[in-house]
C-alpha cells in the first residue's frame, strides 16, 4: 500500500510516497490570458545523477532546488535518531527508493556494505572491459610476460605510463623490453 507524506520545507507544495514517488500538489496559478486558474495534481518525472541515483528539483518561492530522491524518502518514513548522515540502498539498486529498501547508516557501513568490496576488487585487477592485456617481449621479440594490465606492471616496478606509451608506439622500449596489448 502506498502511503503519501508531505515533504519537509515543501508542505503544502510537494508530496513523497513510501514507494518513492514524488508528486507536486494542487494549487493555484495564473494562466497565460492572466486569469487564476488550477494546476492539476501530478505525479513527477526524476532523472538519474549520472551516478546512479535518483534526482528531483523542488521550487519553494520560485527558487529551485535539487534533492536525491532517496533521502526525501529517508527522511520523511524512517526515523533516525542517531541522526546518521547516510542512506543505504538495502538491495544494492540505487534507483529503488522504496521504504523497505532503504536504512540511515554511517559512512563506514554504507561503504562496506554488500558487495561493493568485491566488486571493487574485481574491477581493480580484473575487469577485461576496462583494461587491456598487456605482453612484455624481449628487444627481439620473444614473449617475456603477460600482464593483465599496464597498471599491474606499475605495481611490479615498471612505469605504467613508458609501458602504455610503448603499446601506443609513441615510445620503443621502457627498461630494456618492448609492449604491446594483446590483440582482442
Amino acid at each position: 500500500m502506498e502511503i503519501w507524506k508531505n515533504i519537509k520545507g515543501y508542505e503544502g507544495l510537494y508530496q513523497i510516497s513510501s514507494l518513492g514517488r514524488l508528486k507536486a500538489l494542487e494549487k493555484p496559478r495564473v494562466t497565460p490570458s492572466g486569469g487564476i486558474g488550477i494546476r492539476k495534481e501530478k505525479i513527477m518525472k526524476v532523472y538519474d545523477n549520472q551516478r546512479g541515483y535518483l534526482q528531483i528539483v523542488l521550487r519553494k518561492n520560485n527558487i529551485p532546488k535539487g534533492h536525491k530522491l532517496h533521502r526525501i524518502v529517508a527522511e520523511a518514513f524512517i526515523d533516525n535518531p542517531k541522526k546518521l548522515e547516510q542512506i543505504n540502498h538495502i538491495n544494492e539498486i540505487k534507483y529503488d527508493n522504496r521504504v523497505v529498501n532503504l536504512e540511515w547508516c554511517n559512512a563506514t557501513y554504507n561503504c562496506n556494505y554488500g558487495t561493493r568490496i568485491h566488486r571493487i576488487s574485481i574491477s581493480l585487477f580484473d575487469n577485461s572491459k576496462t583494461t587491456k592485456s598487456v605482453i612484455q617481449l624481449s628487444t627481439t621479440g620473444e614473449i617475456i610476460k603477460k600482464w593483465i594490465s599496464a597498471s599491474d606492471c606499475g605495481r611490479n616496478g615498471f612505469n605504467r605510463e613508458c609501458v602504455r606509451d610503448c603499446c601506443l608506439f609513441k615510445q620503443l622500449t621502457h627498461k630494456g623490453y618492448k609492449w604491446k596489448y594483446e590483440a582482442e
